[in-house]
C-alpha cells in the first residue's frame, strides 16, 4: 500500500469508502500522520497528510493513529507530547469528513513518568476498550470509557505478550483483537476473541505469518488493522521488503539504493540513487513504455512529465538505475489531482 509507513488503522466510513491512518512520510526529514482513501480498499488509493491545528509546535508531533466511527464523527487517538518532557500521552482530534480534524482539549489517557504509545481502542457495546503500549514488558495499558473522552484506568492486560493492536465487532457476534509479539522471534499476528467484551481467550493458530516466498516480505509482520469490507476480511499490516530482488530482478548488490519521496507523489518526486556504478536512470510505466531518462546523479527531480513535456497519467511506475545492466529497480505510484 506505501512505503516507509507504520502502525496502521482502518475503517469503512459512512460513503462505504475505506480509510486507512497510517504513520508516513510528509517529507524526507519528517513522518506525520496519514491517510489512505480507497474505494474498495485495495488499489486506487488518495493519500492526504492529517494537520491537526494546534499541535504542530508540539515537541511530540501526532503519530500512532487509531480511529473510530460513531455518531457521524470520525475520532482519532494518537501520541503526543506537547511539553517536550518524552513521556507522551494519548490525544485525540475529531472530525466530519475524516480528513480535517479539530483538536480535543485535555489528554485521553496518561501514566505520570511512563510512556503510552500506540493506542488500539474498540467500542464492545456501550463500553470504548483502550490498550496501549509502554507498559511492562509482556502487558498493555488497559482502560475503559463511556463517552471516548473520560478513561478510566483498568488492570494491566496480558495475553500471551500481545501487543494489542486493532480491534473489530464480529457480524455474527462477539469481539476480536488482533495483536503480536513485538520481538525479532515473534512468529507472526495472532487474536483473541470475546462475546462481552471483558473475557478475552487466545483463538488457537496464527492469522497471519511471514511468506518467505513472495519476495514482498521480511524479518516480522506486525501491527494488523482489520476490517470488513463487502462481507470480505482485509487485513493492513508492518514488513520490511527483503534486501534481495524486486519482481525477478535478481538479488540487488549491497552498494545499491534508491529512495523516492514521497510514494505515492501527486506532484513532483525527489529520487536518491545511492550507487556509484548506474550511469543513467529511467522511468517506466506499468506498461513497460520509457517515460523519462535522466544521467545519473545522486539527487534526480522528476516533475510527472515524459520526455515531450507532457504529463503523464496516475498509475505504477518504475525507476530503474542502469549501466550495462540492471542494477537496481524500485516502484512508486504517481497520482494526478
Amino acid at each position: 500500500m506505501s512505503d516507509s509507513a507504520d502502525v496502521p488503522d482502518a475503517l469503512v466510513g459512512p460513503d462505504r469508502n475505506v480509510y486507512v491512518y497510517f504513520q508516513g512520510l510528509w517529507t524526507h526529514t519528517r513522518d506525520g500522520i496519514m491517510v489512505g482513501i480507497s474505494a474498495n480498499g485495495i488499489d486506487n488509493w488518495r493519500f492526504y497528510q492529517v494537520v491537526i491545528p494546534g499541535t504542530q509546535t508540539w515537541p511530540g508531533h501526532p503519530c500512532d493513529p487509531d480511529i473510530i466511527f460513531r455518531n457521524d464523527t470520525f475520532r482519532l487517538y494518537f501520541t503526543g507530547d506537547p511539553i517536550g518532557d518524552r513521556n507522551p500521552e494519548t490525544y485525540s482530534a475529531i472530525s466530519l469528513d475524516g480528513l480535517n480534524f479539530t483538536l480535543e482539549e485535555g489528554v485521553r489517557f496518561q501514566i505520570p513518568g511512563s510512556l503510552v504509545l500506540d493506542p488500539s481502542l474498540l467500542w464492545t457495546g456501550d463500553t470504548l476498550q483502550y490498550f496501549a503500549g509502554g507498559a511492562p514488558p509482556g502487558e498493555n495499558w488497559h482502560a475503559h470509557s463511556s463517552d471516548g473522552l473520560l478513561f478510566f484506568p483498568r488492570p494491566n492486560f496480558s495475553i500471551e505478550s500481545l501487543m494489542m493492536a486493532n480491534g473489530i465487532s464480529l457480524p455474527q457476534g462477539g469481539y476480536r483483537f488482533y495483536g503480536f509479539n513485538n520481538n525479532p522471534n515473534s512468529s507472526g499476528i495472532r487474536s483473541i476473541f470475546s462475546l462481552d467484551g471483558e473475557n478475552w481467550v487466545l483463538e488457537p493458530g496464527y492469522r497471519l505469518q511471514i511468506d518467505s516466498t513472495n519476495g514482498l516480505e521480511s524479518r516480522y509482520v506486525k501491527d494488523p488493522a482489520v476490517i470488513l469490507k463487502d462481507s470480505i476480511f482485509i487485513m493492513y499490516y508492518v514488513t520490511r521488503k527483503p534486501m534481495g530482488g524486486i519482481e525477478g530482478s535478481g538479488q540487488l548488490p549491497t552498494y545499491s539504493s534508491i529512495k523516492i519521496f514521497p510514494n505515492p507523489a501527486n506532484s513532483i518526486v525527489q529520487f536518491w540513487v545511492l550507487s556509484f556504478l548506474v550511469k543513467k536512470v529511467n522511468i517506466y510505466n506499468s506498461e513497460g513504455r520509457l517515460i523519462r531518462t535522466f544521467s545519473h546523479k545522486r539527487e534526480i527531480i522528476w516533475d510527472g512529465k515524459d520526455e515531450n513535456g507532457q504529463k503523464v497519467r496516475s498509475g505504477l511506475y518504475w525507476l530503474i538505475g542502469q549501466n550495462d545492466k540492471t542494477i537496481i529497480k524500485k516502484k512508486f505510484i504517481f497520482l494526478i489531482n
